[in-house]
């Protein structure tokens, strides 16, 4: 005779209104129509049923004792083990694992049933480019976009070799290709015919590119010393000023700061703020592995002041780097 037990890796979720078993480990789901307390109650009372071993007859006869007719109750059970909502028992070693878990599992029902009050856009969803370009329109005659890029319009600037022209012997060779796959321009397009994005090597939410790179230039550099930004379009350092601070000593520092207007103006929610971080994330690592290929040795630092951000900056600085061997 086959036993059967509750599969842990199962959950009951409410998405996009509405309720839903999942088994993560398969991905399979079945959707619950008409989900009351009644409903939710008996598939609880089930779940903790099943949390030790029990036969196809044992579990279809519990059902009909909670309220269910057999043939209902035959069929949720046949749906639970195509789902694998609950599994054929083989080994004891997993009993304890299995009665730890319980088939609501309430991280992911808090999670999903938060999605709705997210300002997101389900792009699974067939209208949901038309609808997003009707917002943006809206937008627009609100108020104009924020550039993407920065630019400071100076007299003085460096070219960076480029690493699709480059032959690798130029000056500053491995600077220009370190600022280029960290966050360069690969091209520049249109999102829904309406907002204009750029395309990089780090991927970017929705494109909208929310970070600048300044280098700070010590003594016994290539480049004189002082603070540049580094421009994205071109592909070149412009030179914004001396700076006398500590900041200056050793080789290069680089630091990258955040404009969230870009985020902002399109998404219109707190909720993105922490979508900054995981954007810094994909470029701190992209340095790391540049550099390491370079032989470039980097080193996080915190060694500047308020005043040197508020005076040269502008925008909040999210992180800084040192940089040698260049």
């Amino acid at each position: 005779m086959s036993l059967y037990i509750r599969n842990p890796l199962t959950s009951i979720v409410y998405s996009s209104g509405e309720w839903v078993i999942i088994n993560f480990q398969s991905n399979k789901q079945l959707a619950i129509e008409d989900m009351n307390e009644e409903s939710m109650h008996i598939l609880s009372k089930v779940s903790t049923f099943c949390n030790q071993t029990k036969s196809q007859k044992q579990i279809i006869d519990y059902m009909i004792k909670l309220g269910i007719n057999a043939p209902d109750a035959r069929h949720i059970f046949d749906e639970f083990n195509n789902l694998e909502v609950i599994v054929e028992y083989f080994d004891n070693d997993i009993l304890n694992l299995f009665e730890k878990s319980s088939l609501i599992n309430r991280e992911f029902f808090e999670y999903f049933s938060a999605k709705d009050s997210i300002n997101h856009a389900d792009y699974s969803k067939p209208d949901i480019y038309k609808e997003d370009a009707e917002d943006m329109k809206r937008f627009l005659q609100e108020s104009s976009y924020p550039d993407i890029t920065k630019s400071y319009l100076h007299n003085l600037f460096i070219n960076l070799p480029h690493p699709a022209t480059s032959t690798g012997t130029e000056s500053l060779w491995e600077l220009g290709n370190l600022l280029f796959w960290s966050g360069g321009r690969l091209r520049n397009a249109t999102f829904l015919e309406v907002l204009p994005v750029m395309l990089k090597p780090v991927p970017s939410k929705g494109a909208r590119t929310p970070f600048e790179f300044y280098l700070s230039v010590g003594e016994n550099c290539k480049l004189p010393q002082g603070l540049y930004h580094y421009n994205v379009n071109n592909h070149y350092l412009s030179y914004i000023g001396e700076i006398e601070t500590d900041i200056s000593e050793g080789n290069y520092t680089l630091f990258i700061t955040a404009i969230y207007d870009r985020y902002q103006w399109r998404y219109r929610s707190g909720w993105a703020y922490k979508d900054l971080f995981f954007e810094l994330g994909h470029v701190k690592e992209t340095i790391n592995f540049v550099a390491r290929e370079l032989d470039i040795k980097v080193c996080p630092t915190y060694k500047y002041t308020n005043a040197f951000l508020d005076e040269f900056l502008y925008e909040e600085c999210l992180y800084s780097i040192k940089l040698k061997n260049i």
